[in-house]
Order: C-alpha cells, then sequence, then structure tokens
C-alpha cells in the first residue's frame, strides 16, 4: 500500500488470560488488530464519499458537475478510486503482537493526505484517528472480549 496507518495492538493482560486458557492469543490479536484497522478504513472512507465540500465547482462534460475539496478537507470523490482502494491488513504479528495497516493502494493518497508543493493537504486518515479513535479501541476491545468468550468456552 502507499502511505498508510499503522495501529498497534499490544494487550498483555488479555494475552495472559489467553495463553493461561490455552487459547489462540495470536488470532485473537489479529482479530483486534484487524476489527481496528477496518474502523480505520471505514472513517476514511465516509470522510472521502461524504459531507460537505467547499471547493472550486467543475464541469465534467455536457450535464455533470464535480465540487472539488477546500484545503484541509477531505477529498472530494469524483470517480470512487481512492475510497474503493482503502484496504487494511495484517501486517506484522508475532504471539504476543499484531498490527494492521490501513491506506489506499492508488499512488495519489498519500499526495492528498500531505499536499506537495503545488496542492494543499485533504486530509483524509489523520482525522479519523483523531476523531474515531474511541470507536477504533472499542472495536478493538469487543474484538478480544469475542476471543476471550470463545476460549473459555
Amino acid at each position: 500500500m502507499s502511505d498508510k496507518v499503522t495501529f498497534s495492538l499490544d494487550t498483555r493482560q488479555m494475552l495472559a488470560d489467553l495463553q493461561r486458557l490455552d487459547g489462540d492469543a495470536s488470532g485473537a490479536l489479529k482479530d483486534g488488530a484487524m476489527a481496528g484497522g477496518m474502523v480505520i478504513q471505514t472513517g476514511m472512507k465516509r470522510r472521502i464519499t461524504q459531507g460537505g465540500k467547499t471547493g472550486q465547482m467543475y464541469k465534467r462534460g455536457k450535464s455533470r458537475t464535480h465540487q472539488a475539496s477546500a484545503p484541509g478537507e477531505a477529498p472530494a470523490s469524483d470517480t470512487g478510486a481512492l475510497a474503493n482502494s482503502i484496504e487494511t491488513r495484517i501486517s506484522k504479528s508475532s504471539p504476543d503482537y499484531a498490527e494492521s495497516e490501513t491506506g489506499p493502494t492508488v499512488e495519489y493518497g498519500g499526495m492528498l493526505e500531505y499536499g506537495t508543493s503545488r496542492v494543499k493537504a485533504r486530509p483524509y486518515a489523520r482525522p479519523t484517528l483523531d476523531e474515531d479513535a474511541d470507536l477504533i479501541q472499542d472495536a478493538m476491545r469487543r474484538a478480544l472480549e469475542h476471543a476471550l468468550k470463545r476460549a473459555m468456552s
């Protein structure tokens, strides 16, 4: 993936509980990291595809117009390519650690997030992490609790 957001999950107490129960701790940590990553993915896509944009209006063909995003707003979706390219995967894992990676596969994703010398930033990843941090942590916690319940049954 080009420019990505990394979210780490290190839950030593839950790992100890899973190991005591002979549970699959590595799988549980991956589930938690993936759950957090999916919340990030959803938030990034939502910021791109929804919400009012206040940038310049462009004509597309004879009857279609597109309203761009202004600097500082999340990118405005035109073709859907950026939002559709955002994916989540497990990037690293070990028996006591899991990390997911979320980001676009299109090359211009990072250019929009951070800006260039010619185009000001249209961030969508950082606002997701900042504004959805509680949702991300809740999703990870629920996934780990579910894994603990599975291990205890």
